[in-house]
């Protein structure tokens, strides 16, 4: 309650912990957020200087620094500063060291405040090696503790699901041996974690079972899925059996889909962050799927949206993201047009 409070008398400007001065490169809109985020802080702005970002890269960056600079002494006159904000990318060296000298002679602290690049670099782990300091650039495949937490995840899942699914598995195993005979499971090598090759196994839903150097995607109306196969693709019955992946350890629940050895090959070449996939298991449904990049990738630009998914997947994981990638799954299965 004492909180709330609080931040409303902040927000209203009827209280402040400090006053400063504010020099920003930003437009309208920059320069409303930069006020909002220090309102709700109870930072009192006593003087703004906004710079064109316009001007930055033109001799006129150094008039509109001492027009700040003039704004600051003026507010420094009249009421007691706490320190000036400076707000601009930190890509502009030469712009941070021009005002950093005009504004040498005030007897306040100067403070430069991260851009949008160097904030979410910030927010990233970092490693401290006696006086040197380094921000991780790249998530490392998941903690000790985070494997475990997700291993009890998949087993708790893949095992309940297994027992309430079982008669469901049992007909359709049923199913096909009446439609088209054996084999009822189809086996093709994917890569798995550190992209170690493991069996998939699904229902069979076609006439063929590829697996070599050279495999063709399933397109819409694909005359290879049988009559059988297009309903066990479209409500997603065919991946069940990947649930004794899961307890197999080579696949999770949640992560990226695995592709055909083939496919992997082939997009690795033509996608630099590709492998970065497989920093993680593969699994039964991931964080792209659930956002719409399912099914056939015709064009490379799709499969680069799939992986990028992936990635933000791996460098964002949590308990709680699995979970809800889950329930979004189980709502997808009923009305996804992608899947054939």
């Amino acid at each position: 309650i004492g909180a709330r409070w609080l931040a409303h008398r902040f927000q209203r400007g009827e209280m402040s912990v400090r006053r400063v001065a504010v020099v920003a490169v930003a437009d309208d809109a920059g320069l409303e957020r930069i006020a909002h985020r220090l309102a709700m802080r109870g930072i009192e702005v006593v003087s703004l200087t906004a710079i064109s970002p316009a001007r930055i890269g033109r001799s006129g960056f150094l008039g509109a620094a001492r027009t700040a600079v003039g704004n600051v002494r003026q507010a420094l006159a009249v009421r007691k500063l706490d320190g000036v904000y400076l707000f601009l990318s930190w890509r502009e060296r030469r712009h941070i060291d021009e005002l950093k000298a005009a504004l040498a002679p005030l007897p306040v602290p100067v403070f430069l405040f991260a851009d949008r690049e160097i904030e979410r670099l910030l927010s990233r782990g970092r490693e401290q090696v006696g006086d040197l300091v380094g921000f991780e650039l790249q998530r490392a495949p998941l903690s000790r503790l985070d494997r475990a937490t997700k291993r009890l995840l998949d087993i708790a899942v893949a095992s309940t699901a297994l027992v309430v699914l079982s008669p469901l598995m049992a007909l359709t195993a049923l199913a096909i041996l009446v439609e088209t005979g054996r084999p009822v499971f189809f086996r093709q090598s994917r890569k798995g974690f550190g992209a170690r090759p493991f069996a998939i196994l699904k229902f069979r839903s076609m006439t063929v079972q590829e697996n070599g150097a050279q495999i063709t995607q399933a397109t819409k109306n694909d005359v290879r899925v049988t009559r059988l196969g297009r309903v066990l693709r479209r409500t997603s019955i065919d991946e069940l059996p990947q649930l004794f992946n899961v307890l197999a350890g080579d696949m999770s629940i949640v992560g990226p889909r695995p592709h055909a050895v083939a496919h992997d090959d082939h997009y690795d070449g033509l996608i630099g962050s590709y492998a970065f996939r497989q920093h993680v298991k593969p699994g039964i449904t991931g964080w792209a799927q659930v956002n719409g990049w399912r099914g056939e990738t015709r064009e490379v630009d799709q499969m680069k949206s799939r992986v990028e998914h992936d990635i933000w997947y791996i460098n964002n994981w949590s308990l709680w993201l699995d979970v809800k990638i889950i329930a979004m799954t189980a709502l997808k299965i009923l009305f996804d047009e992608q899947a054939y």
